[in-house]
């Protein structure tokens, strides 16, 4: 069973495409003088209006990487626009839909997803349910990067 510094790692490389080297001392001195400051991150919650309200959860560490949680109501859609920046993600429950100009793909949970940068999208809950996805946004999202349409 792996442990949860593997599984962490493995979600980083999936949704990211690279790896992080992180180096672990194993020396008992060394080690007790860790500082004992949390190291918990707790996310900026926004509410964004699009046809229905939908909450994010932001992870955020820099410009470079953004990491949100999305939680979608049923019916949400965002408009077809244009992102200047590249968007991976994995479904945690609900039903996810990509629709491009020519077809409409539907994401499951555990489906993991790619959103190339300035590629023409709507991204809408597909679902009978709420919607709840991570995303990372490399680089993280800046409103000046985003371009709405009326369609395709």
């Amino acid at each position: 069973m792996p442990n949860v510094f593997t599984l962490l790692c493995f979600l980083l490389v999936s949704l990211t495409g690279c790896v992080i080297s992180i180096g672990i001392e194993r020396d008992e001195e060394a080690s007790s003088s860790v500082s004992t400051v949390d190291k918990r991150v707790v996310p900026e919650v926004l509410k964004i209006q699009d046809n229905v309200e939908r909450t994010m959860l932001n992870y955020s560490p820099n410009d470079e990487l953004g990491i949100v949680k999305m939680v979608a109501p049923i019916g949400w859609t965002e408009p077809v626009r244009s992102i200047g920046f590249d968007i991976r993600g994995i479904i945690i429950s609900g039903t996810l839909g990509l629709e491009f100009e020519n077809e409409t793909l539907k994401f499951d949970a555990n489906d993991g997803f790619f959103i190339p940068r300035n590629t023409k999208v709507r991204i809408h809950n597909a679902g009978e349910g709420e919607l709840h996805m991570v995303e990372v946004f490399t680089p993280n999202y800046k409103p000046n990067l985003v371009t709405d349409f009326e369609g395709f």
